[in-house]
């Protein structure tokens, strides 16, 4: 038996794989991603409140999100 690609949809480790992009790291997560999430108190590290296991940019709540 093969084991997943990916981990299960509650997986809260992602940084330990994954680094977040750099726009996550500055002030641009605050103004423009947490509005976007509508997760104003939310911290890069917690992608799994923001983001779905099948693509980075599925947003959770608003779906496939455009960002430029």
């Amino acid at each position: 038996m093969r084991s997943p690609r990916r981990p299960s949809p509650s997986c809260r480790i992602c940084w330990g794989c994954h680094a977040p992009p750099p726009s996550h790291l500055i002030m641009h997560f605050v103004m423009m991603d947490q509005a976007v999430t509508g997760r104003h108190g939310a911290k890069a590290e917690q992608c799994w409140q923001s983001h779905t296991t099948d693509h980075w940019n599925n947003i959770v709540g608003v779906g496939f999100y455009k960002h430029h």
